[in-house]
């Protein structure tokens, strides 16, 4: 497959990238040599392949889901200066 040069000048055009006439001819070589390079891949059978979600066949190490119950309460309520009845008691700010 090969692209001609109003293809190339309308995908840069779509692109917003400023292309110049003398950039033409080696832009072609290379898109075209991408073309030809999908199109080999495209003619290999993938057929018993079988998908992957990682291309490691490696096991991720999961800890268990556990609930943790830490109450801190009395930890955390001992920086405080001023508590009342387990309730912390901050200054009036609204009349």
């Amino acid at each position: 497959m090969s692209i001609n040069d109003e293809t190339l000048k309308k995908l840069a055009t779509l692109s917003k990238l400023d292309i110049s006439d003398d950039q033409i001819i080696p832009l072609k070589k290379d898109i075209d040599s991408i073309l030809s390079m999908i199109a080999q891949i495209e003619e290999i059978n993938t057929d018993e392949v079988k998908p992957l979600s990682h291309p490691l066949e490696i096991n991720q190490r999961l800890r268990d889901d556990a609930a943790e119950l830490n109450n801190i309460k009395k930890d955390i309520q001992k920086l405080s200066s001023n508590i009342e009845n387990d309730l912390y008691i901050v200054p009036k700010v609204i009349d």
